[in-house]
């Protein structure tokens, strides 16, 4: 299967790629399907809102900051070459290969963070406030990646029945059938976010569900990085900066759940 060609820009025309555009649709649509869903649970979708900008504004910055950590090379590239950019095209295509590069669990890492100060100074009933969190992510993620899908980046090992590409802005090789790692990641997103939804609505696992989403979603996303073909991830040895963050968060999971069923032990039936 070839995709096909998205986008044929004129040199120096501005281009919104289809990442950015599912992107955009991802945030939208997890916006306002959330906040239909806590006012349908009984929560106060306007506080919802809120914590979902919040995260959001998380995500962007915390994504692209590892995604400089990762590509510290060009990094550093960008700024010796400080003051000797003779085009302003030459500064913003050193620019965006510096600082273009987003990462997802550096901006989940960052929206968690900022939503958990956030909760924690406003908020004095927090549990479903990290339930409907951990809703929403695999939702808002699963058009994520479907605009990585479609842009090319990301991409899969070469795979005979995969999906190969051939519009000029790809990163992936040219009409090289690869497995569509993006795709396959996209399904699970969406699986879980199912799964955590109807948890939520039967309210089970209540205050648990984020922990669950970091768990199970970190131990899909460990495997699917061994089917990945992009190189640009950052490597120690045979495993990715992603694998090293996945194996952290699964053991944070463990952890937390850990801690709080010895800290709030379930009660025995009488």
């Amino acid at each position: 299967m070839i995709l096909p060609d998205l986008y044929w820009p004129k040199e120096g025309q501005p281009v919104i790629t289809a990442y950015t555009l599912m992107t955009l649709a991802g945030v939208l649509v997890t916006i306002f399907y959330m906040m239909h869903f806590a006012k349908k649970t009984g929560n106060d979708e306007f506080r919802v809102l809120f914590v979902e900008l919040i995260a959001f504004c998380g995500a962007f910055f915390g994504g692209h900051i590892l995604g400089a950590i990762v590509e510290h090379e060009a990094v550093a590239d960008f700024f010796r070459k400080t003051g000797t950019f003779s085009s302003v095209l030459e500064f913003k295509n050193a620019f965006n290969r510096a600082f273009g590069t987003s990462v997802f669990f550096g901006g989940l890492i960052l929206a968690l963070i900022m939503t958990t100060v956030y909760i924690r100074i406003t908020e004095k009933t927090r549990a479903p406030y990290y339930d409907l969190i951990a809703v929403g992510i695999p939702l808002f993620h699963t058009f994520g990646r479907l605009g990585c899908l479609f842009t090319g980046c990301c991409y899969g090992i070469p795979f005979e029945y995969g999906i190969g590409y051939h519009h000029p802005l790809t990163e992936a090789p040219a009409e090289t059938p690869l497995l569509p790692v993006q795709l396959i990641e996209a399904v699970l997103n969406f699986l879980l976010f199912l799964l955590l939804r109807k948890l939520f609505i039967r309210k089970l696992g209540q205050g648990k569900l984020l922990l669950l989403y970091l768990a199970v979603y970190s131990g899909y996303r460990f495997i699917l990085e061994f089917f990945r073909g992009d190189r640009i991830r950052g490597f120690v040895g045979v495993l990715s900066t992603s694998q090293f963050i996945a194996l952290f968060l699964i053991a944070f999971s463990l952890c937390v759940w850990l801690y709080t069923m010895r800290k709030n032990p379930p009660k025995e039936a009488e």
